[in-house]
């Protein structure tokens, strides 16, 4: 039998079918939990600001692997329970700094009431 003369695809196209409404993200699903994800991930620095497209590709896992990594939990680049939990902790704790952390000299003047500055004293 001759060789056939139609060429071959060279590349894959990734089909990606919708999101549960709940559970775990993987790679293939888009959706707007899969988006909420991105973003989350874009605010903690484990993903570049173009990457919130709903799409659970490479780009999303490759984040939730580093994600996982620095948080020191099983690196799969799945978004199960733990890490799913983990980032939406990393999130909170973004909007609850304490107030103890704000170093002084970042605190406005015009927001230090006006009792508590001490008068100099002339000599």
């Amino acid at each position: 039998m001759p060789p056939s003369t139609e060429s071959a695809p060279t590349t894959t196209e990734l089909i990606y079918v919708d999101e549960p409404a709940e559970g775990t993200l993987k790679f293939g699903v888009q959706g707007p939990r899969s988006k909420q994800l991105q973003a989350d991930l874009i605010v903690l620095g484990y993903l570049p600001a173009s990457a919130d497209d709903g799409l659970f590709g490479p780009g999303t896992a490759g984040g939730v692997r580093r994600f996982q990594e620095a948080s020191e939990l099983v690196v799969d680049g799945v978004a199960g329970p733990l890490s799913l939990a983990a980032v939406a902790s990393a999130i909170a704790a973004l909007s609850t700094v304490p107030p103890e952390s704000v170093p002084p000299e970042s605190v406005p003047p015009e927001s230090v009431p006006r009792e508590s500055v001490p008068l100099a004293r002339s000599m």
